[in-house]
């Protein structure tokens, strides 16, 4: 506790967050992800939550909650897509799931539960919902709240504002030019880069660059802002492609610039931002700021120990199963995906023809670059990575690894007859004592998935997938090659 205390009184105070806790794993990442960076540029204390849910149990249920607890997600009023019976969810460990010892290595952060021991509140106010309340705000303590609307409303949130234009006048204003520019103004505040460069450099010459340009724009009121791309990042949560954007400088709001200000001991954000939001839920003014961010989601927010060494483990065994020859993976994303209506997934067996199509895509792309120079995501600090140096492209009757929350017993069948290799075909009884009582959670199972799906030579994901979007993380940081990913 005497580092706690340390580590608080070396930052502004607290920041909370309301945590969704409903949501699974991967969902719960980003968002910590997103926590952890508003507290860092404010220097504050971020409060995480010291259990989070698993949503499924791999046993039957009267196992699992005697080792994690169990409750029912009616609590959260957020199960109306669940069938009878399916509403439990299964109380884990925070650092079950999260390296805590290496994020508090670069990071200010500590549980509920350490905050309310220093607060002198037992540790049974911890609220099972996710949500801080201010009753948890002893008397002497300050209070300031942000409602989750004005976090970026009809704005755009960027960590810190620009600074004020300053005209040299090198630049002579046109009215035309500036209708020009409102024209490609995307509700009033966002323009698309590529749009604004071809306005602003036209007729300019070959000496004309990309500063000037960012010059030209700040002088019809625009700055330019960084942030990612790259089909449904808003729900794959993948920082590997990079991307600046133009927005109105007069629709900016300073994450810094308004909150740092603040004097109060605790610095509660109510409500939710986490949907339909890029990585970090916020934009950044500099390159820079946002490949520090980068580089904090792909190097700081690691899986625990066991997890890298059980996939570790299972790479070797698929490895020796394809007779040394590169092995590839695909994700197939089931259960609520079946029946929501903006992803339906279809059957089974429509399923799995798109799959098989892209790994039949994703051979020849192997075969295409396997002796050929390896690229990379421009992310910080990648390597190529060279694991699959002189390893052979998969032959056309090799198996593939399969990661899936289906459970239906005759879908299973069908995949394993269609050349699938499950997880539960890899693990061994010392891998499962290793892991310990978690593995029996779906959620846990899932975690050490996308470490295996991180290390296959080839991967197709789901583009609406959080799990197929942190996979792509872990990719992106050991260094695979962009090439070798395709979205079923």
């Amino acid at each position: 506790m005497d580092r706690i205390k340390e580590m608080v009184a070396e930052t502004e105070g607290f920041f909370m967050r309301d945590w969704s806790l409903h949501l699974g794993w991967n969902n719960m990442r980003y968002i910590i992800e997103s926590g952890v960076n508003q507290a860092y540029i404010l220097n504050r204390t971020l409060v995480l939550p010291t259990y989070v849910y698993a949503r499924n149990c791999e046993l039957e249920r009267e196992v699992c909650a005697a080792y994690g607890g169990v409750i029912d997600r009616t609590t959260w009023g957020v199960t109306s897509h669940l069938p009878a019976g399916e509403t439990a969810s299964f109380r884990m460990p925070l650092g079950v799931m999260l390296d805590l010892d290496v994020l508090r290595a670069h990071r200010n952060v500590i549980l509920m539960s350490e905050y309310l021991a220093l607060q002198g509140l037992p540790a049974t106010l911890e609220p099972v919902t996710g949500k801080f309340s201010s009753e948890l705000v002893p008397e002497g303590v300050t209070l300031q709240t942000l409602d989750a609307w004005y976090y970026d409303g009809d704005m755009a949130r960027v960590d810190r504002a620009p600074a004020p234009y300053q005209n040299d006048k090198r630049w002579t204003y046109d009215p035309e030019m500036a209708e020009k520019l409102k024209a490609y103004t995307h509700n009033g505040i966002f323009m698309q880069w590529d749009n604004g460069w071809k306005a602003v450099s036209e007729g300019q010459g070959p000496g004309f660059t990309q500063q000037d340009a960012e010059e030209v724009l700040g002088l019809y009121g625009y700055s330019v802002i960084y942030s990612y791309t790259g089909q449904r990042v808003e729900h794959l949560k993948f920082v590997g492609f990079p991307v600046k954007f133009i927005c109105m400088t007069n629709r900016i709001h300073g994450w810094y610039d308004d909150w740092s200000p603040s004097v109060a001991n605790v610095l509660w954000l109510q409500g939710e931002i986490h949907v339909n939001r890029r990585p970090s839920d916020m934009w950044f003014s500099t390159p820079q700021a946002r490949d520090e961010y980068s580089e904090f989601v792909l190097y700081t927010m690691r899986r625990p120990e066991n997890i890298l060494r059980i996939a570790h483990r299972v790479d070797l065994r698929m490895r020796k199963i394809v007779g040394g020859r590169m092995w590839m993976a695909a994700h197939m994303r089931r259960g609520d995906f079946t029946t929501v209506d903006w992803v339906r997934v279809g059957s089974i067996e429509e399923q799995w023809n798109r799959v098989h199509g892209r790994l039949n895509e994703g051979r020849q792309v192997l075969q295409n670059i396997w002796h050929k120079s390896k690229q990379t995501y421009e992310v910080p600090g990648a390597q190529p990575y060279e694991g699959w140096q002189g390893a052979l492209p998969p032959a056309h009757t090799d198996p593939f690894f399969l990661a899936t929350d289906e459970r239906d017993p005759e879908n299973i069948a069908f995949l394993r007859n269609q050349s699938a290799i499950l997880i539960n075909d890899l693990l061994t009884p010392e891998d499962r004592q290793e892991l310990g009582w978690p593995i029996m959670m779906t959620d846990f199972l899932g975690l050490l998935e996308q470490a295996i799906l991180a290390r296959s030579a080839y991967f197709v994901g789901r583009m609406e997938s959080s799990v197929s979007g942190g996979a792509l993380n872990m990719r992106a940081a050991w260094g695979m090659d962009p090439r070798t990913m395709n979205f079923e």
